[in-house]
């Protein structure tokens, strides 16, 4: 430990500072709160049944994930009621690796403040719904921060706006974080700021897949990079990248549709164009449940390989000031992804 040098004038003195004074500098360090230690990645887990063993968790916590942010259900509005769907089914018994943590999620569907006249009311309803799911389960009853999904609009801002200031008084002592699209991010005069304590900026489904003129549906890196030419956002940000690929179809220069997750082609039914992305089918064949002719064309929409998620991270680290990376989302068949997680 470095004694503090007391200036006499133009000169420094290397004389220790009275003991009266050494012991205040003590007590002050011992009161300092202890600084939180640095949070790994996360991952999204989106499926309506647990399947995420004690085997996947602790690959995942080996490869840097610390936090798995769990959809317990959607609230959506049907027939002029708001409830919530599409609940995810848990065990009683919820299996976790000690190193997880596991943080509740709600998708709310757009259509719900465009209709919804009392968004106050539906906070403290949400509050009741989430405590009542959590309630079972040690792992989840004690959460710290509860996650809200949301595309609001300008139209939709205020009613959303005020649902959230109503549920952090139902949720006290609660971290709010809000889902941010690119959008958002860049124009905010019309879009605001929602009233959270930090934001998830979601990096990802960036252009239209029925488009044949789109690159890459799901990410682009210049598109990207030209949300975040915006000035600093005022919430602190973690920022979410997928994990999820598909691939666009065209027949004739029209979309037919979307096939399976295929990352590869076999070359006797399918021949690369260009840089690889896109491939032209050469025989009859199914991809996944969808049937495809010759001649019609597949573009690989998606992060492909493990170099282009580590640019994708720095670019949001840099530009975003993110914290975290949130991976989105947990599949079986993502397993052949997870080593460059948290790297």
């Amino acid at each position: 430990m470095h004694l503090p040098r007391q200036r006499t004038g133009l000169r420094y003195s290397l004389r220790p500072p009275p003991y009266h004074l050494l012991l205040y500098l003590l007590l002050l360090l011992a009161c300092q709160p202890a600084q939180p230690a640095p949070e790994g990645d996360g991952i999204y887990y989106w499926r309506t049944t647990f399947e995420l063993d004690t085997t996947a968790q602790r690959q995942l916590v080996e490869r840097g994930i610390s936090n798995v942010y769990l959809r317990l259900f959607d609230l959506d509005r049907r027939g002029g009621t708001t409830a919530p769907r599409g609940a995810l089914d848990l065990p009683d018994s919820l299996p976790r690796v000690g190193e997880l943590t596991f943080t509740p999620v709600v998708f709310i569907t757009e259509r719900v403040f465009r209709r919804e006249e009392a968004p106050e009311k539906l906070a403290g309803r949400l509050a009741g719904a989430i405590d009542r799911f959590v309630a079972p389960h040690p792992a989840l009853r004690n959460f710290q921060t509860i996650q809200i999904d949301y595309d609001w609009t300008p139209g939709t801002r205020d009613r959303y706006f005020r649902f959230l200031e109503t549920l952090r008084t139902h949720l006290p002592g609660k971290e709010i974080v809000v889902t941010i699209r690119l959008h958002q991010y860049r124009e905010r005069k019309n879009n605001g700021t929602p009233p959270a304590d930090r934001g998830v900026l979601m990096a990802y489904n960036v252009a239209p897949a029925h488009d044949p003129k789109t690159r890459n549906a799901i990410y682009d890196r210049s598109l990207v990079a030209g949300y975040l030419s915006a000035d600093a956002y005022p919430l602190p940000l973690d920022g979410a990248l997928p994990l999820f690929r598909w691939s666009s179809a065209f027949r004739a220069g029209r979309f037919i549709g979307l096939t399976a997750n295929t990352s590869a082609f076999s070359e006797d039914y399918a021949t690369p164009i260009g840089d690889g992305r896109w491939h032209e089918i050469q025989r009859d064949t199914a991809v996944g449940r969808r049937y495809l002719r010759p001649g019609d064309l597949l573009r690989q929409d998606g992060i492909l390989r493990a170099e282009e998620l580590k640019a994708a991270e720095k670019l949001l680290r840099k530009r975003a000031n993110v914290r975290q990376i949130v991976y989105f989302d947990w599949q079986p068949d993502t397993e052949d992804r997870w080593p460059v997680l948290g790297q």
